[in-house]
């Protein structure tokens, strides 16, 4: 089903794709591994060791695909100014890591104790469901949601446990600093527009307890991992977000009936298409036949949507911002009326902007 895709991506391309072709067989499910990480790591030898680090880095692998070497013992086998560039990051992840979790339980206990119904979700979420060390699977900060009728009350509780705004709220979210940690505070999932229903209601009514924290159920979590690259990073922008939903497809085993659901009225079944279809290509994701029938759009948009992924959106939309909103993400919409509502949106949100400038 890949191969025209395939040839178009060996044809054009990510930056540096074949070195990151070889790079993933340490991520891939053994059964998708073109080679063993022993090969990778002998093959590696022929590379230079910065910019092996710049393209883990680039797709925020390294972290992960370092730990992957050390559990099998093989760090002595890199290249040493390899291993010391992956090993110094680890160590900061780790640092980071820790203070997260400090801040988070600090926030955690914070909500609950005023009432809020809140969760945390994408990266820490993430990394507490599939990892036993967080740090492999590294943020830049925490990202919580909270029901729309209770933003302020969650900005109370945040600023009584030291989170203080820093940046200018947008529509659906506000960053927040303290303790030498970011929290963006959530109140939809998606910028106003971009949905025809706002999936965050959905995610906090099936919300489940882990632990001191509320996070999606298994389901949930998948619904974040379809739509929010897709919408937000232009589906390719990061690998990372596509070996996030490798594994929970392999891990974690959700349901996937009442995620195509929601997806479906949602009216981002096609953003969602598109992440699996880039997944799938990287990692060989496994997934019923009719749950992919379920979410592709027909055969001619399939084909436009394969030829952007072969270019890569992601990066491209640092040069031709424009381009790609009009050509790449426009078409993610299900509908000529979701398409609609979302140019609608962007041009409101743009005068907004012009007039408080």
């Amino acid at each position: 089903m890949l191969n025209g895709f395939a040839r178009d991506l060996r044809a054009i391309g990510t930056p540096d794709r074949r070195l990151l072709d070889l790079l993933l067989d340490v991520l891939r499910a053994e059964d998708a591994r073109h080679a063993s990480i022993q090969q990778v790591v002998d093959k590696l030898r022929y590379f230079a060791a910065q910019r092996v680090y710049d393209v883990l880095a680039a797709h925020r692998l390294h972290h992960l695909w370092y730990s992957e070497i050390a559990q099998r013992g093989l760090t002595e086998e890199l290249h040493p100014a390899l291993d010391e560039l992956l090993g110094h990051s680890n160590r900061l992840a780790l640092a980071r890591s820790l203070a997260q979790e400090s801040a988070l339980t600090l926030a955690a206990e914070a909500l609950d104790a005023m009432g809020a119904c809140w969760l945390v979700f994408k990266g820490r979420h993430i990394a507490g469901a599939l990892y036993e060390d967080a740090s492999v699977r590294s943020s830049v900060d925490i990202d919580i949601l909270v029901d729309p009728a209770h933003r302020d009350m969650a900005l109370r509780a945040l600023a009584g446990v030291g989170f203080e705004q820093r940046r200018e709220a947008s529509t659906h979210e506000v960053s927040l600093l303290g303790h030498n940690v970011w929290i963006d505070l959530h109140w939809h999932l998606l910028r106003p527009g971009r949905a025809r229903k706002d999936l965050g209601r959905w995610l906090l009514d099936e919300r489940v307890r882990q632990d001191s924290m509320w996070v999606p159920s298994d389901s949930g979590g998948l619904v974040v991992l379809l739509v929010h690259p897709a919408v937000t990073e232009h589906v390719t922008t990061f690998l990372s977000k596509g070996v996030d939903l490798d594994r929970w497809l392999r891990v974690r085993k959700p349901a996937i009936e009442p995620v195509v659901a929601q997806i479906d009225a949602a009216g981002l079944k096609t953003a969602a298409w598109s992440m699996l279809e880039w997944t799938r290509f990287w990692l060989a994701t496994p997934l019923a036949p009719k749950i992919a029938a379920d979410l592709a759009p027909g055969r001619a948009r399939r084909a436009y949507l394969r030829g952007w992924l072969a270019l890569s959106p992601g990066h491209q939309y640092a040069h031709w911002p424009n381009l790609v909103r009009g050509g790449f993400s426009l078409a993610l919409q299900d509908r000529i009326s979701d398409m609609a509502r979302a140019l609608a949106t962007r041009a409101w949100s743009a005068l907004t902007a012009a007039k408080r400038t």
